[in-house]
């Protein structure tokens, strides 16, 4: 069993916090009494617990990141998220890119004209085009993508044959770099 605990701001009498964590579930109590509990993998109800004791003012957020051993200015970015979006500020989103920053169906639409209208087909190019018409930054990597996709480019996977994989393992061995040369 693990646990932290540290005394806080008076509140009602003497107040402790505690933290446990035991067969899979994280508990606090405030005072010995139970305060929340849920399972230990489940951050966003860390980050609630979080925000929820730092609005009862019992302990400092530098207690509050000892207690729950995160790093104090993340305990300031929950607080700060919760009192201004609520309980969705604390929530995971999911990871990977925007919805604003997808290629949806008219940025792919724009990407295939610049490319079959105008025949442009360097990446930088075309991202400059794109600009001239209000798009914003569109990184290469979402024009490569859209390209490929449509069979406008080809994604080409240079094999390397046997003898120059045997030269790079003594290079290897020898210290020297191996660098593959251009195609």
């Amino acid at each position: 069993m693990k646990e932290g605990t540290f005394a806080g701001k008076s509140w009602q009498g003497s107040t402790r916090v505690k933290i446990i964590t035991e067969e899979g579930k994280k508990k606090v109590l405030i005072d010995e009494k139970p305060y929340m509990s849920w399972s230990a993998t489940d951050n966003d109800s860390q980050r609630m617990a979080i925000a929820q004791i730092s609005e009862l003012e019992i302990v400092t957020e530098e207690e509050l990141a000892s207690i729950f051993e995160v790093h104090v200015r993340s305990v300031r970015n929950y607080i700060q998220d919760f009192r201004r979006e609520g309980i969705q500020g604390l929530i995971s989103q999911k990871s990977g890119p925007k919805e604003s920053r997808k290629a949806n169906l008219a940025l792919k639409s724009k990407i295939l004209l610049v490319a079959l209208k105008y025949d442009i087909f360097k990446y930088e190019a075309i991202q400059e085009k794109l600009k001239d018409w209000g798009e914003g930054h569109v990184s290469t990597w979402i024009i490569r993508k859209v390209l490929v996709e449509n069979g406008i480019v080809e994604e080409k996977i240079r094999e390397v044959d046997e003898r120059y994989n045997r030269i790079c393992f003594l290079r290897t061995l020898m210290k020297i770099n191996c660098i593959l040369p251009l195609v």
